[in-house]
């Protein structure tokens, strides 16, 4: 038996990495820890109006998520959609320091030893996140044509940079056009 099986809502947890974890050889104080969770688990679904788990995320979701990790701390992420179609993002880090979070309301505990919290968007937040994206770059190409081609997208964020071995002062250039245009960026231009 496994963690999921214990919930009012096995289906939904059953592919979480939380919900796999196996019952066997837990001690007594284990176990009691789980009882409060699976309480927890059991009425978050109806606190957060919860209709199932997202396992496939798609693309813009997932940049979405990649963008909320560069000011949040993340840890045990969980994807949930909601019944009025909206994205519930979990997330669990053991570190209780609350300002690593700042973008996420803290709830009860739902995962074992750490703190939970989350954060609530809507599909039409992602795509409309997403259409600022592209509206940046074509402003920005437009500004400068003869960089066009020299683009990468960032493997933390989302968000496109210039490919420019000859000069950082490209990079530069990109780096404060964004932050001008109300992008920011921390640690991916090198």
């Amino acid at each position: 038996m496994t963690y999921s099986d214990k919930t009012e809502n096995k289906k939904i947890f059953k592919t979480t990495y939380w919900g796999n974890f196996s019952l066997k050889n837990r001690s007594d104080e284990d176990l009691r820890e789980l009882d409060e969770i699976v309480k927890n688990r059991n009425n978050f679904i109806n606190d957060y109006n919860i209709k199932n788990i997202v396992n496939k995320r798609p693309v813009k979701l997932h940049e979405y998520i990649k963008e909320l990790e560069l000011k949040n701390k993340l840890d045990h992420v969980e994807i949930y959609l909601t019944n009025d179609d909206k994205y519930l993002i979990l997330n669990s880090p053991y570190d209780p320091d609350e300002k690593k979070v700042p973008d996420m309301q803290k709830i009860y505990c739902l995962y074992n030893g750490a703190n939970s919290y989350i954060k609530i968007v809507s599909k039409e937040d992602i795509k409309r996140k997403d259409k600022n994206k592209n509206k940046y770059m074509t402003n920005f190409y437009n500004e400068h044509p003869e960089l066009k081609n020299n683009k990468i997208e960032c493997d933390v964020c989302g968000l496109y940079y210039l490919y420019c071995n000859k000069s950082k002062h490209i990079k530069t250039k990109l780096h404060n056009y964004a932050l001008n245009n109300g992008f920011k960026f921390e640690k991916h231009i090198n």
